[in-house]
């Protein structure tokens, strides 16, 4: 949640997520000044928690999807990875986009089905144990 009480949903903070990326990992040099400018001049505190829990979330997620990958089956899991989905994760999509984007994939084969479940029981157990360390966005609106 932002200072002001309104909560920050995943839409960039500046115009473009190239921009955020750029001033949160890179340090400026300003020639004019011939001084590198510190980042805390140009990075408020809400973007760098929120990359800090971006890069957190992508962790999390590439840790559970290796597992699912790794658990049974993994040859052919790797292969809907590599080839049918990894369209969907070189991309920029909406959060609301990836379930019809999984119902699609779960109706190619029993396999794809199986390995889709497991999938969406993973991140379901991911989404519950985040709830359980920080709370909710709806929660911490209610309290402020």
């Amino acid at each position: 949640m932002h200072d002001s009480g309104e909560i920050i949903d995943g839409i960039p903070l500046r115009d473009r997520f190239s921009a955020e990326k750029e001033a949160g990992l890179y340090v400026d040099f300003d020639a004019s000044e011939k001084a590198f400018i510190v980042p805390s001049m140009q990075v408020s505190p809400q973007e760098a928690i929120g990359r800090l829990m971006s890069m957190g979330s992508l962790g999390l997620t590439a840790t559970s999807l290796f597992d699912v990958i790794i658990s049974k089956e993994s040859d052919f899991r790797a292969e809907v990875i590599s080839r049918h989905m990894r369209p969907l994760w070189s991309d920029f999509h909406l959060q609301q986009d990836m379930d019809a984007a999984f119902r699609a994939q779960a109706a190619l084969s029993e396999a794809h089905a199986r390995f889709i479940a497991e999938l969406e029981m993973k991140f379901q157990e991911n989404r519950e144990m985040i709830r359980e360390i920080y709370g909710s966005p709806r929660e911490a609106s209610d309290e402020g």
